[in-house]
């Protein structure tokens, strides 16, 4: 793992600033469609929630326990969190397709910039 994966949190909380500051309303709306579609797969929308948050914490904690072991699970961690920042081109996408600026467009594209350099250097660093 390398001192740069230290940005992702960091980057994270900015562009959660960001979105909120910069046209958040835009973003929501795309996002609650998505969320609304999802809810709709349960009896009980609460337990869409539940689940969304037990998956992101049980992701998490195992993500923790295998960085932690070392080894090839190093930089087998640092690859899925680069996989998972490239995610955020989104933001990059939806602003060429409107034009203009979308809500998180600046801060996802450092995003997606990070988890290009993180893929790049858990490949070289692979055991």
């Amino acid at each position: 793992m390398t001192a740069l994966f230290l940005l992702a949190p960091l980057l994270v909380l900015l562009h959660i600033v960001e979105s909120v500051l910069f046209g958040f309303e835009e973003a929501f709306r795309d996002y609650t469609r998505r969320i609304a579609a999802a809810q709709r797969r349960f009896r009980n929308p609460h337990a869409f929630f539940a689940v969304l948050i037990g998956a992101f914490v049980i992701v998490w904690m195992v993500t923790v326990y295998l960085a932690a072991l070392g080894g090839i699970w190093r930089p087998a961690v640092t690859l899925f969190f680069g996989v998972v920042l490239l995610a955020e081109i989104e933001h990059a996408v939806r602003a060429a397709a409107k034009r203009g600026y979308y809500s998180g467009t600046v801060t996802g594209s450092l995003m997606v910039l990070l988890g290009m350099i993180l893929i790049i250097q858990s490949l070289t660093g692979w055991p």
